[in-house]
């Protein structure tokens, strides 16, 4: 009767530490997915900032070649102005694109962070319910130990745990 009280409460103890342990490793690749997510992006946005550029400058080179097949002067007034324009506005796209990707970034740092901050919870959890289902079992079998001496259990404990 008492082994069983005994192996009960270790596989109880031993399993609480398994599900914890398994929860804080299930938080760990959650936080490791989000901080590569946070590269990704970090790396997306700089990628499209220089396509942006890029494709401003393309556009700058179209306006000028307009402009000379034209016969402006793409250098002065308003043709100039133009040009600034488009270099101002292709710029301001680029910026917010690069902002934006790094916003997303730290929406998976900060993700990252809380995971973190489980994976610790959960294994302290873990040890925690290990250690309460050691000191709940050891409470248990003490007082069938107390109630088998007072029914006039013989043959000290090995007769408890053994049942002889």
């Amino acid at each position: 009767m008492g082994a069983l009280a005994v192996a009960s409460t270790a596989l109880s103890a031993y399993g609480a530490y398994q599900q914890g342990q398994y929860q804080g490793q299930v938080a760990r690749n959650n936080a490791t997915m989000a901080q590569y997510a946070a590269q990704q992006t970090t790396q997306e946005g700089v990628q499209r900032e220089e396509a942006t550029r890029q494709r401003t400058a393309q556009m700058i080179g179209q306006e000028r070649a307009g402009l000379s097949a034209g016969g402006v002067n793409a250098n002065v007034g308003s043709a100039a102005r133009l040009q600034e324009d488009t270099a101002n506005l292709g710029e301001l796209d680029a910026v917010t694109l690069r902002n934006n990707a790094a916003n997303r970034a730290w929406a998976y740092q900060t993700q990252a962070a809380g995971d973190i901050a489980q994976e610790k919870q959960d294994t302290f959890a873990g040890n925690l319910g290990s250690l309460s289902s050691l000191v709940g079992g050891s409470s248990s079998i003490a007082s069938k130990y107390k109630s088998w001496q007072t029914v006039g259990g013989k043959g000290g404990s090995s007769g408890f745990l053994f049942g002889t």
